[in-house]
C-alpha cells in the first residue's frame, strides 16, 4: 500500500509543478527589531506585481511601480488600516493598466481573496463583490498591528493567476513564533489529524474531522468539495492553493503543486490533498471545510525535512 502511494505521489506532472508560482517578500526584511513589526502609518494606491500563468516572476522586497507590460497587476485604493476596525477596501486588476472587468467562475466564485498576517498568525478567506466598473470591494479587519499580505486568486479568459500586495495596520505588535508540528488540533467541538505521508517535496495530506471521537460522516461541499487548503511557507509566504479533484468548482488548481484528490468518497472519510511543496521547510497549512452551514478553519505546523 505504501509502495502505491509513494508511487503515486511520485508521479505527480510536470505541468503542477511548473504552475506553482512563488510570492513573497521575506517577512524579516520587514522587521526593524527581533520579535516586533515597524509599520509605517502609509496610504494611497499601491500595484502589486503579477504572476502569469506559466511563468514565474522573481520574488521582490518591493512592489513594482507599474504593472508589468505583458500582464496583470492589482492596484488597491489604500493600504493603510487601523487594527481592529473594519473598513471598506477596494481594488482594481489592471491589464495593461486597464481595469478587467471580465472574469471566470472557479471553485464557485469569481474571485478569491486570502489576507494573512506576515507571522501567519491571522488568517481570512473573503470573496469581495465586483462592480460594473471591474472595481472590487468588501469590508475587511486587520485584527491586530502589523503587515498583511493579500492574495487575489482568480481567472480571466487568458486563464488563472494570482497576485498580491501587502496592507498594513498602524501600531506595534509582537511577533509570534510559528508554533511547532502537531497531529492534531481543534476547532470548536471539532478535532481535526493530520496524517501526511512524504516523498521528497510530495505528500499526501489526509485530515479527518471528528467530534467526541467519532468521524463526522455529513461533511458539507464548501465551492464544490469536502475541503479546501491554502499552504504558505513561513520563510517567504510562497502559496499553495489546493483543491480536491474532481469537484464541481472546476477542472485544476492553479498555484498548487498538485491538484488534490477528493479522498476517501465513504461516509466519515478523511479529506485527502495531494501538494508539491516548493521545498524543505516550515510551513502553515490552513484547512477549511463545512458543516452544519458553518464553515470551520483548521491551522497546521508542517515542516517538510
Amino acid at each position: 500500500m505504501r509502495t502505491v502511494r509513494s508511487m503515486a505521489l511520485l508521479a505527480l506532472t510536470a505541468a503542477a509543478v511548473a504552475a506553482l508560482v512563488l510570492l513573497g517578500v521575506d517577512a524579516a526584511s520587514l522587521r526593524t527589531s527581533p520579535g516586533r513589526w515597524d509599520v509605517a502609518d502609509g496610504g494611497g494606491p499601491q500595484v502589486g506585481p503579477v504572476l502569469p500563468v506559466g511563468g514565474i516572476t522573481q520574488a521582490t522586497r518591493q512592489a513594482p511601480a507599474r504593472p508589468p507590460p505583458d500582464g496583470y497587476a492589482v492596484e488597491a485604493a489604500t493600504t493603510r488600516f487601523r487594527a481592529g476596525l473594519p473598513r471598506r477596501f477596494s481594488f482594481r486588476i489592471l491589464e495593461h493598466g486597464r481595469p478587467v472587468t471580465a472574469f471566470r467562475r472557479t471553485h464557485e466564485r469569481l474571485l478569491h481573496m486570502i489576507v494573512v498576517r506576515h507571522d501567519l498568525t491571522e488568517y481570512q478567506h473573503l470573496h469581495p463583490a465586483l462592480g460594473r466598473d471591474g472595481t472590487w470591494s468588501i469590508t475587511l479587519g486587520l485584527p491586530r498591528a502589523g503587515a498583511y499580505r493579500v492574495f487575489v486568486d482568480t481567472a480571466t479568459g487568458r486563464g488563472p493567476f494570482t497576485l498580491h500586495l501587502d496592507l498594513r495596520a498602524s501600531g506595534h505588535s509582537p511577533d509570534v513564533p510559528l508554533p511547532p508540528p502537531s497531529p492534531a488540533t481543534t476547532v470548536g467541538p471539532y478535532t481535526v489529524a493530520l496524517d501526511a505521508a512524504a516523498v521528497g517535496t510530495a505528500a499526501e495530506l489526509r485530515f479527518q474531522v471528528s467530534v467526541g471521537g467519532r468521524p463526522v460522516t455529513d461533511l458539507e461541499p464548501y465551492m464544490g468539495a469536502r475541503g479546501h487548503l491554502v499552504i504558505l511557507r513561513a520563510s517567504d509566504l510562497a502559496y499553495l492553493h489546493v483543491h480536491p479533484e474532481g469537484h464541481a468548482g472546476g477542472g485544476h488548481d492553479h498555484l498548487a503543486g498538485d491538484s488534490g484528490r477528493g479522498g476517501d468518497a465513504r461516509a466519515g472519510g478523511p479529506v485527502t490533498f495531494a501538494a508539491r511543496f516548493p521545498s524543505a521547510g516550515a510551513y502553515r497549512m490552513f484547512l477549511q471545510f463545512r458543516h452544519r452551514g458553518q464553515v470551520r478553519t483548521a491551522a497546521f505546523t508542517f515542516v517538510l525535512p
